[in-house]
């Protein structure tokens, strides 16, 4: 009973760790365990971890007793856009033709999980995760893509209560449900016609934000043991819908801006996920992993946000919206994404444990068209390596790191301007490098003996 008490307070300082939204490709978020991480996600779906409840919730099969997880990740993301001919300021006076690094210097992922076994073949779980984000600021807000995007931010944080059966020895289910609450704030330069004597670089800022206070889905999985050295596992996360009521305004005090000011509504389809995993153990010591994971990032055409009131400037001389029509749409045409990973871990001793893994990541975006500066993406491929500690019988620590080489990708999007604005769009076409690096780590804990695991017949 005590250690329970133990537990229940250690509790209250793992979830306090979670927080806020973070970088990702796409922007679907895979940072979501150091365990994992040190292996490209192989094996992420196939157990042997509690935070592969995630992925697969029948995975928690392979978590005894009572144990409970805490993940902190931190990345770093370099990416530059060089303005090209063909976009509209270029050359435009005040504006720089590079956006400096678009992203912010660090960003963090935490993600945290709890199981619990309840009998030999039944266990229940919480997962708390932040499983899409995205965030962008160029160092030059004035530059030649400003009309596009200054600065934007996607948020989502996700509770997943989880529930698993060993229906047989040898062969597991869970289901679980999501309960998700997501925020977006998009910012963009507005120039004004020169008519209004305000200089490019002294264009106001246009915020259109949104929350959605609650959207829910489901996860599902299965878990095959076929022998003690072999664990497969199929795990799916829906999609889920989310509505987001916020505001489209100009960040600016000038009273001519105040009418323009609109309530907005903007439905996003975020993509469901199926992963498929493997885990084959080849001695007592060394370990086989391999994973394939689809993401229906093709459900996602456009981000468009639509007035709920008028919006214009000057008292109504230059409508930006009707009530019901769109105030902003990105066009995105997005495809689904495919990821594919291979990983290894060596058992050097009781304590200590070497993994290291290599992924081929396909993006969603596969043309300049459909790469937005407010969300840039390309194909990548990941090398990670990590470890693992057992301080004690309760307490392990796990620490990985991965470099993502990115290809090099193109933009060449619009942004539209009110209806009779001169020019019709501002376009933005160039050229971007990126890289990024990844360090995560956890602590997992383990309190009460587990009950005896059935034996698994050859």
């Amino acid at each position: 009973m005590q250690s329970k008490r133990r537990a229940l307070a250690s509790a209250a300082v793992i979830f306090a760790a979670w927080g806020g939204p973070a970088w990702a490709g796409g922007f679907a978020i895979p940072e979501q365990s150091a365990t994992f991480l040190g292996t490209s996600f192989a094996g992420a779906a196939a157990g042997g971890d509690i935070s592969s409840m995630y992925w697969n919730p029948a995975a928690l099969v392979t978590v005894p007793g009572f144990q409970m997880q805490s993940n902190v990740t931190v990345g770093r993301q370099s990416s530059n856009i060089q303005a090209q001919p063909g976009s509209t300021l270029l050359g435009a006076p005040g504006l720089a033709t590079t956006s400096g690094n678009i992203f912010p210097d660090f960003a963090v992922v935490p993600s945290s999980y709890a199981s619990y076994q309840i009998n030999r073949d039944l266990f229940i779980g919480l997962a708390i995760n932040s499983p899409f984000g995205s965030a962008t600021h160029p160092a030059n807000r004035n530059w030649d893509g400003f009309a596009s995007s200054t600065s934007s931010s996607i948020a989502t944080y996700d509770f997943n209560p989880t529930i698993a059966y060993r229906i047989l020895p040898n062969f597991s289910v869970g289901v679980g449900a999501q309960v998700q609450y997501m925020s977006a704030d998009l910012r963009n330069a507005q120039p004004l016609p020169a008519g209004f004597g305000v200089p490019l670089a002294n264009s106001p800022t246009v915020i259109l934000n949104g929350i959605d206070h609650w959207a829910f889905g489901f996860t599902v999985g299965a878990l095959w043991q076929p022998t003690q050295t072999t664990q497969i596992g199929f795990g799916y996360r829906s999609g889920i819908n989310e509505d987001l009521k916020g505001q489209f305004k100009f960040d600016d005090p000038n009273p001519l801006f105040a009418s323009a000011t609109a309530l907005t509504d903007t439905k996003i389809h975020l993509p469901a996920i199926a992963t498929a995993s493997i885990r084959q153990d080849l001695s007592p010591t060394f370990t086989l992993l391999g994973t394939a994971q689809w993401t229906q990032w093709s459900n996602l055409q456009s981000l468009t946000a639509n007035c709920q009131s008028n919006s214009s400037l000057l008292g109504g001389a230059i409508p930006i919206c009707a009530s019901g029509q769109a105030v902003r749409s990105l066009p995105l045409n997005w495809h689904d994404g495919w990821f594919f990973s291979a990983g290894a871990e060596q058992k050097l001793s009781q304590s200590l444990l070497l993994r290291a893994g290599l992924a081929y990541e396909r993006s969603p975006v596969q043309s300049a068209d459909e790469n937005l500066v407010a969300i840039l993406d390309s194909d990548r491929i990941w090398a990670s390596a990590g470890l693992q500690y057992k301080l004690n019988r309760m307490i392990t620590a796990d620490l990985s790191y991965a470099h993502v080489f990115f290809k090099g990708s193109s933009v060449s999007n619009s942004a539209v301007q009110p209806p009779g604005a001169v020019p019709p769009a501002f376009n933005i076409v160039g050229s971007t490098q990126r890289d990024a690096d990844v360090l995560a780590a956890s602590l997992t804990m383990r309190f009460d003996p587990p009950p005896p695991a059935p034996k698994i017949v050859k």
